[in-house]
């Protein structure tokens, strides 16, 4: 009898285990709210008085968005800028102050320029940083996740309760394969993106000397160079493989920091699974036609195709699919709660300073509002102490009048 050998375990691909290809987690976008019924008079005035001595030392006017406020200021924090608008243009306003900025930069450089964007906040609102970052609203907050790998490979999305997929949409490169993913509609509190942002970054850096590129080109002298320097730049930067995910938080109104990761739950009825095309029913030419037309148009509608035997069929196929691992609400609120995490300081009041070579002994910040008689005087108490020690030793004490109330 021939023995046949174990057939060698599947290697598993890297799209199929995108979490162990994760190269950062950070936030791309954020935007702050300060309440109007949450200031008074004294704290607007610090507030404005701050905002001019800013100005004076070197910020920048910029034009507001919109109408709803009537100034704007950039301000430089380390190596990135903050975008202040404050003083509502409307009468009826529930926002006085804006802060907008991408966290990135100073997440990157580490914790020391953590600790910097956190002192300007302190800087700009004073004693009560406080009770005003503890208040303030959250406008937008993106959170993105990297990876160095194509994470949309052989996806394919499933939305319950979702008849056509009216809340996902698709965007393909040439080559026909799914190149972003959006997840939820303009408007709602939560969407998921999913892109290529090797290629944004591409663009990004060829969109300064396209015209020059493109009138080059044009010319029947200059275009062969060009090409040439096209190809050599080409060879002399590979750009790798990033992909990422961004969750966009913005709710309507705002909301608290602390409520941020809860909307990871609009995610809960969105299943993204991996697909293999080498499985049946996958592999016949049915297969791949339902596939290229769920990939454009979503499962339940390219279901909706098929006569009742294919489509029980696709279904039990598509139901014994392994969900892909990198996407579904609870690793979503882990991620959101992790960017939260790295942007602590901003909200947490600083630690008392210590004195040098004292474990336990702080340096007040303030005096007490009342001053406590002690129970015992200062004096005598210290007298009580060194009396004994100093008569055992031989020493005479010095004040007399302080030995003789110690022995009464």
């Amino acid at each position: 009898m021939k023995l046949h050998e174990a057939p060698a375990p599947r290697r598993k691909t890297g799209s199929a285990f995108p979490l162990e290809h994760v190269l950062a987690i950070g936030v791309d976008k954020f935007k702050l709210a300060l309440l109007v019924k949450h200031t008074d008079d004294a704290l607007v005035d610090f507030i404005e008085q701050q905002l001019a001595d800013l100005e004076k030392g070197g910020a920048k006017r910029k034009s507001v968005k919109g109408r709803a406020f009537r100034n704007c200021l950039s301000v430089r924090v380390g190596n990135d800028h903050l975008r202040i608008e404050w003083s509502p243009n409307r009468t009826v306003y529930p926002y006085w102050l804006t802060v907008e900025f991408n966290p990135n930069p100073y997440l990157r450089a580490g914790a020391e320029a953590v600790r910097e964007l956190a002192s300007f906040f302190r800087l700009l609102f004073g004693v009560n940083t406080a009770r005003i970052m503890s208040q303030a609203l959250v406008l937008r907050m993106d959170v993105n996740i990297d990876f160095d790998i194509n994470v949309l490979e052989g996806t394919l999305v499933s939305m319950k309760e979702k008849r056509g997929g009216a809340n996902v949409m698709r965007d393909f490169d040439g080559k026909g394969t799914l190149a972003t993913l959006y997840v939820g509609v303009l408007g709602s509190d939560c969407r998921l993106t999913v892109y290529d942002k090797a290629a944004e970054t591409l663009r990004r850096e060829l969109k300064s000397t396209a015209w020059v590129t493109l009138a080059a080109l044009a010319s029947p002298k200059d275009w062969q160079l060009v090409v040439r320097k096209l190809q050599a730049k080409e060879k002399e930067k590979t750009i790798p493989e990033h992909w990422r995910m961004e969750v966009r938080c913005q709710r309507k109104g705002g909301y608290l920091l602390s409520e941020v990761a809860g909307l990871a739950s609009s995610f809960d009825g969105v299943r993204l699974f991996h697909l293999q095309p080498d499985r049946a029913p996958f592999n016949t030419s049915l297969g791949r036609t339902f596939m290229g037309l769920a990939c454009h148009v979503g499962i339940e509608v390219a279901l909706q195709a098929l006569d009742n035997n294919d489509r029980r069929s696709m279904q039990r196929a598509i139901s014994r699919l392994d969900q892909i691992e990198w996407f579904n609400a609870e690793i979503l609120r882990d991620y959101i709660k992790a960017a939260i995490e790295r942007l602590a300081p901003m909200f947490c009041a600083p630690g008392r300073p210590r004195l040098p070579g004292a474990s336990q002994q702080q340096v007040p910040t303030r005096s007490l509002p009342v001053k406590q008689p002690p129970s015992v005087p200062a004096r005598q108490q210290a007298i009580t102490t060194v009396l004994p020690r100093a008569l055992k030793v031989g020493m005479r004490p010095t004040d007399q009048s302080a030995d003789k109330r110690v022995r009464l």
